[in-house]
């Protein structure tokens, strides 16, 4: 349901992948902040949970095609 992400879900080796890199991505990201702002990179991790879950909303709720 994800537009961004249509083109993953007929390959599944796709998909995985960009699940992962974005997973760790946000990971290496939220390690780097917290080193000298804690506070931040807990700011950051709750702003791409947010988003994630606004995702999954979205997806839960569009219609299957």
């Amino acid at each position: 349901s994800n537009p961004m992400m249509r083109w993953t879900t007929g390959h599944p080796v796709a998909f995985v992948s960009m699940k992962a890199a974005a997973t760790a991505t946000t990971i290496l990201v939220a390690e780097k902040i917290r080193k000298k702002h804690p506070w931040r990179a807990a700011l950051f991790m709750t702003g791409v949970n947010t988003a994630y879950a606004v995702v999954v909303a979205h997806n839960y709720r569009a219609p299957a095609r």
